[in-house]
């Protein structure tokens, strides 16, 4: 399924570095961005970075059960949180920026709905 594929563009590949994208299977810069290959909710792999703003980090994917490629788009706003390299759970800073970071979270979800 994805074992001669490139992990950050999802592209067909022989060989690293990836001839597409240049991908070789090197970590992020930013710590708070997780790296291609990681698996969300066992369906969806994340490839390479679309965008990363204030409010988020969107991300190439692939839908492993449609195998297709999407768009995932992460609630992670700057400033009121914060993940370790090797993990994706994120830890919102303690006091008003816990309360702005909810408060945002639930306007992300019911845009995404």
């Amino acid at each position: 399924m994805l074992e001669n594929t490139c992990k950050n563009c999802f592209e067909e590949i022989g060989a690293m570095p990836c001839p597409y994208c240049r991908y070789n299977g090197e970590l992020p810069e930013k710590g708070e961005i997780l790296p291609p290959g990681t698996i969300l909710n066992g369906k969806y792999m994340l490839g390479k970075i679309l965008g990363h703003g204030g409010f988020g980090i969107t991300y190439l994917a692939y839908d492993m059960n449609f195998e297709v490629k999407v768009a995932i788009k992460e609630y992670y706003p700057d400033g009121l949180c914060t993940r370790t390299r090797d993990s994706k759970k994120i830890y919102t800073y303690s006091g008003e920026a816990s309360d702005n970071y909810k408060y945002g979270l639930d306007k992300f979800v019911e845009e995404g709905k």
